[in-house]
């Protein structure tokens, strides 16, 4: 849809990395955590940046995660006779079940897990009265772009909906401008 060099994949990373370093440049922040959960936190940030890649990065990543990398994983990906452990064990590990990208990492502690899908619960009904052309209907994708549209936009970084034509990329934007960042800007 929109080819991207690996150039600008890099940038892109480095912006979400970005984000979530953020607080830790403020030295009260940054002296009110913990060492034990400082890593934890940093343990939990990886990522894939195309979606093709999310079942084989999520299979790797939870055989990083033993204390001893799968063999079968090793011949699966056809890897050298040795992945070397880490060099302290990871703090927080995953739930088992799912991609690791079914899962939103929240920081508090040493941090937790929580499904995406467990924030449709509190989604209210669509109401009656809405144009049809700017009904958004909540899936986990959706709340997904959400999260990290808000994360870049704090943020100050620069984002791009990329997507077919109608696909809803003008609709997200413009409810998150109107209503979603407006509630943020009175709550604060």
């Amino acid at each position: 849809m929109c080819p991207m060099p690996d150039s600008n994949l890099l940038r892109s990373i480095t912006h979400l990395m970005n984000c979530f370093f953020d607080d830790y440049k403020d030295e009260k922040f940054a002296k009110s955590i913990s060492e034990f959960d400082l890593r934890a936190q940093v343990d939990a940030m990886d990522g894939t940046l195309k979606a093709q890649y999310r079942e084989t990065f999520s299979t790797l990543f939870r055989g990083l995660l033993e204390k001893q990398f799968p063999d079968s994983l090793m011949r699966q990906f056809h890897l050298p006779e040795f992945v070397p452990s880490p060099h302290k064990p990871y703090i927080f590990f995953m739930p088992k079940d799912d991609l690791v990208f079914d899962y939103k990492f929240i920081r508090e502690g040493k941090g937790k897990w929580k499904l995406w899908s467990d924030e449709l619960i509190n989604i209210p009904p669509i109401p009656r009265d809405i144009p049809v052309n700017q009904i958004i209907v909540p899936t986990i994708e959706t709340i997904r772009y959400r999260a990290l549209f808000q994360l870049l936009i704090q943020h100050q970084k620069p984002v791009l909906f990329v997507g077919s034509t109608g696909t809803g990329k003008s609709v997200y934007i413009i409810d998150f401008l109107l209503k979603k960042m407006t509630l943020k800007f009175i709550s604060h």
